[in-house]
């Protein structure tokens, strides 16, 4: 009996296994391409300096008013889970990404080293 190692051959095989239907048995698919990654998302954290701006307490405090039907904890659920959706989407618009920002104003930043470093007695660089 010949032995193959499948991982020389497929090195970016996964398995994938399928929901039971109306037997005991579910099914067990291997692709041979490679799984494309899921982008992980960032946990929501309620930032401290947003509590200055008064756009905040206003969505807080309508979210707060908001009646849900339920127990007391998934009334407490619903409306936190409001608050953090309309207080990411308030920031976006408000700050836009933060990320994108950093990564412009670093290449600015490595743009002006550059810069400094070829023209050394440059005035306007230096002042």
């Amino acid at each position: 009996m010949i032995r193959r190692d499948w991982s020389t051959l497929y090195p970016n095989d996964y398995e994938m296994h399928g929901i039971f239907s109306c037997s005991d048995h579910c099914p067990i698919v291997m692709s041979t391409q490679a799984q494309i990654p899921k982008a992980k998302a960032f946990h929501f954290r309620l930032q401290i300096f947003w509590m200055k701006y008064q756009d905040v307490d206003v969505i807080i405090s309508r979210n707060w008013r908001y009646n849900h039907y339920g127990t007391n904890i998934y009334r407490v659920m619903r409306k936190l889970r409001c608050v953090k959706h309309d207080v990411k989407d308030w920031s976006k618009r408000y700050f836009g990404n933060f990320n994108d920002k950093l990564s412009k104003n670093s290449g600015k930043i490595d743009h002006v080293e550059e810069r400094l470093i070829t023209n050394l007695n440059s005035h306007r660089f230096n002042s």
